[in-house]
């Protein structure tokens, strides 16, 4: 009797595991879906010693080395894109910069994204091109190589769209600004890469708790079963 009923159990359970399994499958996964991806690049200003490229293109930096100052950048081809929600996404590459001998982590300090009006090049230019937005702001003290990071831009990408822009920049820079001619004595930076633009907000998925249950479940009469066959 005790074995009919756990085979009854054991049959149950599988049956419902897969039939949630399909139905997960079945139904939509929360993930961004990739709008376009972004032209990435950093620009460094020695603020009065010159301004040039600071990195290859793909990486975006963000740092300072003594009088130099790095920012990370991307520019999203706006042709033939629509009205609509959206976000900025991207991922932390390297815990410190390129300049690896003179820069290290943990690199403290508050990172500003604002957005300009881009021309889909990468122009030294850019460094200080004029602000037409604010995104957000975050700390380094929060960041692990490979995290995601997310930020809605929908206002700014919608006012991009009604404004014929053919390109929106994202800046990535220290906040506060460093004064011209300043000298930091945190030498540090923080490498990002993989910079999209996304319909929604990229976050991992988490196990349905229906499909966790099942696991249990099944995990549980499994065992059981071993048991009863082993006595």
């Amino acid at each position: 009797m005790v074995s009919q009923l756990l085979k009854i159990s054991l049959t149950a359970a599988g049956a419902a595991l897969i039939g949630l399994g399909i139905s997960s499958m079945a139904m939509p996964v929360a993930q961004a879906a990739t709008i376009v991806n972004g032209l990435t690049f950093s620009v460094a200003n020695s603020w009065g010693q010159g301004v040039g490229s600071n990195s290859l293109l793909g990486k975006a930096e963000v740092g300072h080395y003594s009088f130099t100052e790095a920012r990370g950048l991307a520019e999203y081809n706006l042709a033939g894109l629509t009205p609509g929600s959206a976000s900025i996404t991207f991922n932390v590459f390297k815990l410190s910069g390129l300049m690896t001998s003179t820069t290290f982590f943990p690199f403290i300090s508050n990172i500003k994204i604002v957005a300009y009006s881009g021309n889909n090049q990468a122009d030294i230019a850019d460094f200080q091109a004029p602000i037409i937005g604010t995104v957000d702001e975050f700390n380094t003290v929060s960041l692990f190589l490979g995290k995601t990071l997310t930020f809605d831009i929908s206002s700014i990408y919608n006012t991009a769209l009604a404004n014929n822009l053919s390109s929106l920049g994202i800046r990535l820079q220290l906040e506060p600004i460093q004064p011209p001619g300043s000298i930091s004595f945190i030498k540090g930076a923080v490498i990002f890469d993989d910079f999209r633009l996304t319909v929604d907000n990229q976050t991992a998925g988490v196990p349905e708790p229906m499909m966790v249950g099942a696991l249990l479940l099944f995990s549980f009469v499994v065992t059981r079963w071993n048991q009863h066959r082993v006595n």
